[in-house]
């Protein structure tokens, strides 16, 4: 019985979209992400404007995409949002005062709630749904980071475990950032861009495994900076889009053109820390202090991947070498670091 609510309610959502579409003009791109071709059609300009820039260094010419994503703005199309998931047959819910998370169905669908909509995602016909109230009304976290919650969903049942790390790239080898907030992840990925690395990740990195070797993905091109850090980039300030009292938006893309990649191996992993010392400096990290700092932020439920992604973590860490970044008050000393580490 469950299984017929559940088909009827996303039968609902899907003859939803197809009014929104009616009524608005509809915005389709493909992308390649985590490995796989996925396709994203927008009903409504401000909803599309504020969701496709931080994906469009992936932007690729694609057929028969491994996810769809069929999205609409209620204000704008006058087509409202669904209330969610019928209630009989919701399962591991989860929630707080601004967002809610739950399963439905024997865990084949999935619903992410926030100040701004709500999306569902149909694991086994691989459609991602999202109606948002108004988009107009987005904040800076939900412009830096469209599809939350659900797409780590997507990307773990693909076998790509989505970390809270930044990932940058020097001739193709792969460098993760990882440490908790505030740790200095953003400024060493930012300096490691100004001065001359490709980018994939400022903080949230898709990792798979394959053969006994990892790869890291892109997600987002872009960055929340704190206001105050950023002013140690005089060069990117002026770019600052969206502020806040706290952060304020940059899309790297538009700094930094021919600095992106969508993949690359991993190659080391670095725990970044902030030292009051002038130049940058690397010690060698031992693989449970590296996987404390990787885990600790990366495994929470229930997108975290679990215990098998905790195993991966602690397969990643034994792996690649770790090394602490102790980061000085001479930025363009950290590349220069991070090349050196490479190359040890």
């Amino acid at each position: 019985m469950n299984s017929l609510v559940s088909a009827d309610f996303f039968r609902a959502i899907e003859s939803a979209f197809l009014e929104a579409q009616k009524r608005e003009t509809v915005y389709k791109s493909s992308y390649h992400l985590a490995g796989q071709p996925i396709q994203m059609q927008i009903a409504g300009s401000v909803l599309a404007s504020h969701t496709l820039p931080p994906f469009s260094h992936l932007k690729a010419e694609l057929d028969n995409p491994s996810l769809r994503v069929l999205l609409w703005d209620a204000k704008a199309t006058g087509v409202p949002c669904p209330l969610g998931l019928p209630p009989e047959t919701r399962t591991d819910e989860w929630g707080s005062a601004t967002q809610a998370f739950a399963y439905g169905f024997e865990r084949r669908y999935v619903e992410y709630r926030s100040h701004v909509g709500t999306t569902w995602l149909d694991r086994a016909s691989n459609c991602l749904y999202g109606c948002y109230n108004d988009a107009s009304q987005f904040t800076i976290y939900d412009y830096s980071r469209p599809l939350p919650w659900l797409l780590p969903v997507w990307c773990n049942d693909l076998g790509v475990q989505v970390v809270h790390t930044g990932m940058v790239s020097w001739k193709g080898s792969g460098v993760l950032l990882a440490g908790p907030s505030g740790s200095g992840k953003t400024t060493a990925v930012l300096a490691c861009l100004s001065g001359g690395f490709d980018y994939l990740a400022e903080d949230q990195t898709g990792l798979g495994e394959q053969n006994g070797e990892f790869e890291g993905f892109s997600f987002y091109n872009s960055a929340r900076v704190d206001a105050n850090h950023l002013k140690r980039f005089p060069h990117l300030a002026s770019h600052a889009q969206r502020e806040n009292d706290q952060k304020t938006l940059l899309m790297l893309s538009e700094l930094f053109p021919g600095q992106f990649v969508g993949e690359a191996p991993v190659r080391i992993m670095l725990l970044p820390r902030v030292t009051p010392r002038e130049n940058s400096t690397l010690e060698r990290a031992t693989p449970a202090e590296a996987l404390r700092t990787v885990a600790a932020n990366s495994l929470m439920l229930p997108i975290g991947g679990g215990r098998r992604g905790f195993e991966r973590l602690a397969r990643l860490v034994r792996h690649v070498p770790c090394y602490w970044l102790s980061m000085g008050s001479d930025l363009g000393s950290i590349p220069s670091a991070v090349r050196g580490a490479l190359s040890s």
